[in-house]
């Protein structure tokens, strides 16, 4: 695509864009809001899938089903499981099966997870071929994947000289939803929206902190601080701010022998930056609110604790393991080499619409902002190979379990 413009998505840190082929883990830059928050990241482990699913044999089920299920109930319920990834919770990984011309999803299948949706996938798949552009004055334009919550841009503008740094009204007035490389109203969008709307009021106090032994937030951080400086000097160490959900760092191990990928970290984190205005334009400040930071730094090094907590938590980390399995599929060439075998998953099957809320309301509280939104940018920095050379042992029994080039989903033992 010669007249392909990639724009890097902007409520994140801007990265480079990604480029053809695996990126090697680079110690120093990787994992930036654990570094920011001094925060120690994961050790590498790697998972034991117990369930494969077949990609082409998947995509020619729901072709031959969809149509079947109004009228056959076997029909249905094989359409039905094929829509929840046949029990699938988390994918683990892949392998390329060259015999069979096929992608292998690995992966687990736990009783207490939330399942994972074909939908979300096959919009994954899809904004990883660039499937949706942003189009304006004619023009075609592709933008990092991911969702904002933010005043209109009019709104900006006119707020501009409220202040030095963003006025608190910026993000207090009504809050509209953005929605980029994905379409408007499907699952992973709804979804996404509604889990960065209740991150803003969990931080703020409006909504209870649902994880053991939960950290202060930030109304209680700032009243005590008011309390102990008075509001005048108080609100001279605060900034506007924006928080964004965030790929910190997703490493995986490969063997090129055999095709096969296993994810040894999945990082997500929550981050913040001031913002001003410069002109007519609101940009990060390098100024940062203590306060924020301090819990968007609670909130990264306990993530694991709120998916384990709230669905919505689970199923939003769901949906960055559905993108960071997409791009890194695109980046490896596995798309393009058997994406022909998928026509149903990458270009026909319709995406279920799903409503997708257009505004959302303010937080009515004093310095309470509820800008920001969740990015699913997967850049050179946030996906990489760690450089370990997955165990050839590992690979070779993935790749052998497999019943018949037939089988659409079987079990790893």
């Amino acid at each position: 695509m010669n007249n392909r413009r990639q724009i890097l998505f902007s409520i994140g840190a801007v990265a480079a864009a990604a480029s053809f082929g695996a990126t090697r883990l680079n110690a120093a830059i990787a994992g930036s809001v654990h570094k920011q928050c001094a925060l120690k990241l994961p050790d590498e482990t790697l998972p034991e899938p117990s369930v494969a699913i077949s990609l082409a044999r998947l995509s020619t089920e729901l072709q031959e089903t969809s149509a079947k299920r109004h009228s056959e109930a076997k029909a249905r319920r094989s359409w039905r499981r094929a829509n929840l990834l046949y029990g699938m919770t988390e994918i683990q990984g892949f392998y390329v099966d060259d015999k069979a011309k096929d992608i292998v999803l690995v992966g687990a299948a736990e009783r207490n997870k939330v399942p994972l949706q074909t939908q979300d996938l096959v919009v994954a798949l899809r904004s990883a071929l660039f499937r949706y552009p942003q189009i304006k004055d004619g023009k075609k334009s592709y933008i990092q994947p991911g969702v904002t919550i933010d005043p209109v841009d009019k709104l900006w503008k006119r707020m501009k000289g409220a202040s030095g740094t963003a006025s608190e009204a910026y993000c207090k007035s009504n809050n509209f939803s953005r929605v980029f490389g994905m379409p408007f109203n499907c699952r992973s969008a709804s979804v996404l929206l509604e889990a960065d709307a209740r991150m803003k009021k969990v931080m703020w106090g409006v909504e209870p902190l649902l994880i053991d032994n939960p950290f202060p937030t930030i109304d209680v951080l700032r009243a005590k601080r008011v309390a102990a400086l008075g509001h005048e000097r108080a609100s001279r160490t605060s900034t506007g701010m924006r928080y964004w959900f965030m790929p910190d760092l997703f490493s995986y191990q490969s063997d090129r022998r055999t095709g096969t990928v296993l994810y040894d970290r999945k990082v997500i984190a929550l981050n913040s930056v001031g913002r001003k205005f410069e002109g007519d334009k609101h940009v990060d400040a390098k100024a940062f609110d203590p306060d924020s930071r301090f819990v968007t730094c609670a909130w990264t090094e306990r993530m694991s604790d709120f998916f384990g907590a709230e669905e919505i938590w689970q199923d939003m980390a769901n949906i960055f393991g559905h993108f960071a399995l997409a791009k890194t599929l695109e980046r490896n060439g596995a798309l393009s080499k058997f994406g022909s075998r998928l026509p149903y998953l990458l270009n026909e099957m319709p995406v279920p619409y799903v409503k997708t809320a257009t505004t959302f309301p303010s937080i009515k509280r004093m310095g309470a902002p509820i800008c920001g939104g969740v990015s699913l940018n997967f850049s050179n920095r946030s996906l990489v190979d760690t450089g370990t050379q997955l165990n050839g042992d590992v690979a070779q029994k993935i790749r052998f379990a497999r019943p018949s080039q037939r089988a659409i989903r079987w079990e790893l033992s």
